[in-house]
């Protein structure tokens, strides 16, 4: 009898985390286009700019960010309060609908040159979906720093204006790559609005955009030096930020690629779950009923299951690990034919990768979609 994984159907689809290292975008993007032809993301480069760094890259326009400081970027409480009500008054604007107000919460071709220029490149006739990133406000909370060295994450009125202009770069992101996905006639983009969990569209077909939170960080919830993060008010924040990426009418992912509470991820309002399943295959183990529940909602896995140095895995090993990892979970009562992928992918982001590296990475995830879709 076939097993869970290799009973899969097609297509199957190598999805890129985001990040790779190199300062060329063109090179960056013409390698996501070589190995996840389907679903095209847009590279991040952290190693072109500082700026680029994952927690810089979205601070742009934010309230009381100074670039430039160690750790990454401090807070500055003079700047903070007038800058405050401004951003405020950006937030409100939105909210009543004012079609300008939403830019000046986008992403400039200085913090994300390859965002930038995958906007303005075509689509290749193989991509079906494409994807977008950008840091989530935990993450982004806890490398944050204001004048006393205190996580911007513990100032309630700093962290509720990183929520909302990371929520509202989520969405210009978001509007901006269905205008992309509409323009190219992308199956499922006509129809702007998201009538279900699962990411459909009005025309019951699902959304070809998806917009992932990256939030490292969860791996801290639960920890005892992190006594104090609480559940509830990090699924509140990833659902904000989620429900910005889903008014746009795409499809709202989580990232976590270290071992994390994936309880907590699958009960969050998100369509697809990116989990390290190479390293940390318990993330889903522990929880079976969730992922079942979470699965059986129409939310969807995209399984890192290529580690970022892929020397010593081939397709066959990697698929008996997909075996082993579905078989398991199957014995644990999550349906086979939900254990089904859909999406392949690294571990985690490429971005401090070597090029050779990244490639071949990249490559194995590419050639495992394949295979699986056989």
């Amino acid at each position: 009898m076939a097993s869970a994984v290799s009973a899969t159907v097609s297509p199957v689809s190598a999805m890129a985390v985001g990040s790779l290292p190199g300062a060329d975008a063109e090179a960056a993007l013409d390698l996501f286009r070589r190995y996840t032809p389907r679903v095209l993301a847009w590279p991040q480069l952290p190693q072109r700019s500082s700026l680029e760094d994952m927690f810089l890259q979205f601070t742009e326009g934010l309230p009381g960010i100074v670039p430039g400081h160690k750790p990454r970027v401090l807070t500055d409480w003079d700047l903070l309060s007038p800058q405050l009500e401004e951003f405020y008054l950006r937030y409100l604007a939105i909210a009543d609908g004012d079609p300008d107000a939403l830019e000046s919460f986008a992403v400039s071709a200085g913090y994300a040159a390859g965002l930038r220029l995958f906007l303005d490149s075509p689509l290749p006739s193989p991509v079906t979906e494409i994807k977008g990133q950008v840091t989530g406000p935990l993450s982004m909370g806890l490398a944050l720093m204001d004048g006393s060295g205190r996580a911007a994450y513990y100032n309630e009125a700093l962290k509720d204006a990183l929520v909302k202009g990371l929520a509202l770069k989520a969405r210009w992101q978001a509007e901006r790559l269905m205008f992309k996905a509409r323009e190219a006639g992308l199956p499922g983009a006509c129809a702007a609005t998201r009538v279900a969990t699962g990411g459909e569209t009005a025309s019951g077909l699902p959304s070809p955009v998806i917009v992932f939170i990256d939030e490292p960080s969860l791996t801290y919830f639960g920890s005892s030096s992190f006594a104090t993060l609480d559940r509830n008010t990090i699924v509140a924040d990833l659902d904000e930020c989620l429900a910005a990426v889903h008014a746009a009418g795409a499809r709202g992912g989580i990232h976590c690629c270290a071992n994390t509470d994936a309880s907590l991820v699958m009960s969050s309002t998100t369509d697809l779950i990116h989990l390290d399943v190479y390293d940390f295959p318990e993330t889903l183990y522990l929880y079976p009923r969730e992922l079942a529940a979470f699965l059986g909602r129409g939310g969807t896995v995209s399984w890192g299951i290529v580690p970022n140095r892929a020397a010593r895995e081939d397709v066959q090993s990697l698929r008996r690990r997909l075996d082993r990892i579905a078989g398991r979970l199957a014995q644990a009562g999550v349906s086979p034919s939900l254990l089904r992928p859909r999406y392949i992918s690294t571990a985690c982001g490429l971005g401090g990768a070597g090029p050779a590296e990244a490639e071949n990475a990249l490559a194995l995830a590419h050639e495992l979609a394949a295979a699986l879709a056989d």
